[in-house]
């Protein structure tokens, strides 16, 4: 027996109720209820909807469905960087890799031969510049946002680029702020003072792509991963 349309539409106002906020994750469970019901609606005609309905969401337990929203969104999270490093990527193939290796190299020989003194500084300074840049284009990225009628985990995870800057925050800021950073610079080798150039150059390029390329791109991100995501905003 095929549901038809208003039953469809109650499946989604189901979802919706029991906290499933994203219509992507929406669409998917109702699929998989949608097929559930169906079937035993095939084998049982007294069965009514409604206790099929019951029966299927019975099916994933105590916590309904956020176990599903969870991995989903780690899901999510994971195709979000897997984009960034495909951006990534492209600095260290021909051309870009001449620019990259080039910023790289400049960057390795200041460290080289400034005082230790200035060295320090600069990495704090660094450090500053680019809290600062990211709130900024945090803010910015903010009041351009666009709306959407329907909510779309890989959106959220473009729009919500403070998430991306905690993680960069922890796996950056204590390295240039560390007592184990003071001690390595004092080592005076030119393949450490390499390696710190690279560390910036890579936290900049990421930056750069969380901040500015993915959200210039995100029509065609959210195009490329819903085929319905273009229809559905003119709806």
């Amino acid at each position: 027996m095929q549901l038809n349309q208003a039953q469809i539409q109650q499946l989604y106002a189901f979802t919706s109720k029991h906290f499933v906020e994203h219509y992507d994750l929406q669409t998917e469970l109702v699929d998989h209820i949608a097929n559930g019901i169906e079937q035993q609606l095939s084998e049982n005609s007294d069965i009514t909807f409604k206790q099929a309905l019951n029966n299927e969401f019975r099916k994933f337990g105590v916590h309904g469905f956020e176990d599903v929203i969870v991995k989903r969104k780690r899901a999510m999270s994971l195709k979000y960087w897997k984009i960034i490093f495909g951006f990534f990527k492209d600095y260290f193939s021909f051309p870009k890799i001449i620019a990259t290796l080039s910023a790289i190299l400049f960057l390795g020989l200041v460290f080289w031969n400034i005082p230790l003194e200035i060295k320090e500084n600069f990495f704090s300074g660094i450090g500053a510049l680019i809290i600062v840049l990211w709130l900024f284009f945090m803010i910015r990225n903010k009041k351009q946002k666009k709306e959407t009628k329907k909510r779309w985990m890989l959106k959220d995870q473009i729009d919500n680029i403070g998430n991306s800057f905690n993680l960069i925050h922890l796996i950056f800021f204590p390295i240039i702020n560390s007592n184990l950073l003071g001690s390595v610079l004092r080592w005076q080798v030119f393949y450490i003072d390499v390696l710190l150039a690279f560390i910036i150059v890579t936290v900049v390029l990421i930056s750069f792509i969380i901040l500015k390329t993915i959200p210039q791109k995100a029509e065609e991100l959210l195009t490329k991963t819903y085929p319905e995501y273009k229809l559905l905003q003119t709806l």
